[in-house]
């Protein structure tokens, strides 16, 4: 299990060193919520409902921290009513992707 756990924080930090916005993985929820939204959950609700019901505070708080690094797109439609969606940084699906591979890789050898 610890050899596991190494080789992911080796995966986590390489992906982060690309993308150059410090230690996201010091924050719970934070790697999660960019892997959920690369699999095109882009809803709130639907990111809730995935990631086990986390609290809505500490859901809101970790996209609206990803939204002011500027890795998350947060847009906002009104019809029919008030809705939220968020979404990758274009310039982040090459880097999730490499580290979902990298993940999946870990898991098979597992």
């Amino acid at each position: 299990m610890g050899e596991l756990l190494f080789v992911i924080t080796q995966c986590l930090q390489k992906a982060e060193e690309t993308i150059e916005a410090g230690p996201l993985h010091r924050k719970s929820w934070t790697w999660p919520l960019m892997i959920s939204l690369y699999h095109d959950y882009t809803r709130f609700q639907a990111l809730q409902r995935l990631l086990g019901n986390p609290s809505p505070r500490i859901l809101s708080m970790r996209l609206n921290e990803l939204c002011d690094l500027k890795l998350v797109k947060k847009e906002i439609t009104e019809q029919p009513r008030l809705r939220y969606t968020y979404q990758l940084e274009d310039r982040l699906y090459p880097i999730v992707d490499m580290l979902w591979g990298e993940l999946l890789k870990i898991e098979i050898i597992q």
